[in-house]
């Protein structure tokens, strides 16, 4: 039950966090929504489906790092489901390593699609695997996530489990327990992926970078820094949808009560085949899954 509760938690942070880090103005109001409106990288995508008022709205959420290419795997992949009737939120987290159909190049790792057809091939690929429409997407690029970090001046971070590994020559090793660490730090602690859990792992860890990035954006000493941290927001995000959505649905989520919010991943099951490793998908269990999610039931949080 207890990590059912911080589960749930995380979803409200990561949620708040990926749609929208220009939340830190809310105590200014729109102060900054024409600011943010002329820094966005706006991009319609064919692959999209029309959004009809009052229904149920999906929204991929694609956390990219680049690492200077044109269009980078996606290490992050969450389907955000808002149900304005229910009052319910889900998100679900779609493990970058699962083995999936993508359209003109077969089976390959899901996270692979936004490489090879950036954004619009990947909300085809999560609408072929999940069998929702996808009415809007969200892509971040993380790496430039270590400069909004510094400009905080550092972000507290409790880590759950020491990270000590020397994966394919490179040194990674981070103590347990709460620790500051500024950009490059806390950039290389979410992108790592080398232990027992694999991807799964970084999605843990990416869930507790965003829990300690939320806590400071929304902390009043940010407040002062505003127009530089959406400056750096915007800079790094492309959507289809404007200042204003993205400022709606972010307080819209903000204001549902805890319980409502339900943060779950679609269930597989690692395996090494072809000289790799994927997570293979419970395709029975996913269609149960998206089946509850569309009948606004309760979901479970990952175990």
């Amino acid at each position: 039950m207890l990590q059912n509760l911080q589960n749930i938690g995380r979803a409200k942070i990561i949620a708040s966090s990926l749609l929208a880090l220009v939340i830190v103005s809310l105590a200014g109001g729109y102060a900054y929504l024409k600011y943010i409106e002329g820094k966005l990288n706006k991009t319609f995508l064919p692959s999209l489906t029309r959004y009809v008022a009052g229904e149920p709205v999906n929204i991929l959420l694609l956390g990219s790092d680049s690492r200077g290419e044109k269009n980078a795997r996606s290490d992050t992949i969450i389907v955000l489901r808002y149900d304005p009737e229910k009052e319910r939120a889900y998100l679900v987290s779609i493990p970058r390593d699962s083995r999936v159909y993508i359209q003109g190049y077969g089976n390959r790792k899901i996270n692979a699609a936004t490489a090879l057809g950036g954004p619009n091939l990947a909300v085809k690929t999560v609408k072929n695997l999940t069998k929702l429409e996808i009415h809007h997407y969200v892509q971040i690029d993380f790496s430039g996530f270590k400069n909004l970090v510094d400009a905080l001046g550092g972000i507290e971070i409790n880590v759950p489990k020491a990270i000590n590994s020397n994966a394919r020559g490179y040194q990674m090793k981070i103590r347990k327990g709460p620790q500051k660490m500024n950009g490059t730090q806390a950039l290389n602690y979410v992108r790592f992926r080398h232990d027992a859990r694999g991807d799964l792992g970084r999605i843990e860890r990416q869930q507790v970078f965003f829990k300690a990035l939320s806590n400071k954006l929304f902390s009043l000493g940010s407040l002062p820094k505003a127009p530089y941290l959406i400056s750096v927001f915007a800079d790094n995000v492309e959507t289809d949808m404007g200042g204003g959505q993205l400022l709606s649905y972010a307080r819209r989520i903000k204001a549902l009560e805890e319980k409502n919010i339900m943060m779950t991943t679609v269930p597989g099951t690692p395996k090494y085949m072809y000289g790799a490793s994927y997570v293979i998908i419970d395709k029975d269990g996913m269609k149960q899954l998206f089946k509850d999610i569309k009948a606004g039931k309760r979901v479970k949080a990952p175990e």
